[in-house]
């Protein structure tokens, strides 16, 4: 099976997302702007980070709402070195539980905020100005 693209998405597009379950694999999809999304790119501000034996959690905000990492076990090394204040780039699946949507990071780097200027003006070019929404 080939990897799922990992689209550019804001927060928001993803708590807003309508869940759906393939039948033929159980695979778990979001869709929102007519698109079946799997793995999401997204650029924020590390805003809180918990680590607790094998466990590990940062929450990004990018000015549109906020969302978790969750890590468990060897992808800790995922979220080390990485500070409240930082601006990263994070590339993961949705993941859902308990009704809290959050991401399983395959990627997560540091980057300039000349990142986050770019990426804000390609999100609003494809989507919009979102409407600012307080979820963790």
């Amino acid at each position: 099976m080939k990897r799922q693209t990992a689209y550019k998405v804001w927060i928001s597009n993803i708590h807003n997302s309508q869940k759906s379950v393939d039948e033929n694999g159980g695979l778990v999809s979001y869709s929102f702007f007519e698109k079946k999304i799997f793995r999401v790119n997204i650029v924020g501000t590390i805003i809180d980070s918990f680590f607790s034996g094998g466990y590990g959690s940062l929450v990004i905000d990018d000015g549109s709402a906020q969302i978790r990492l969750k890590v468990w076990g060897e992808d800790l090394s995922l979220l080390e070195e990485k500070n409240i204040g930082d601006f990263v780039l994070v590339v993961g699946k949705i993941a859902e539980f308990n009704d809290e949507r959050y991401l399983r990071p395959e990627i997560v780097r540091i980057v300039s905020y000349d990142w986050g200027l770019l990426r804000r003006l390609e999100l609003v070019k494809m989507y919009g100005v979102p409407q600012k929404q307080e979820k963790v």
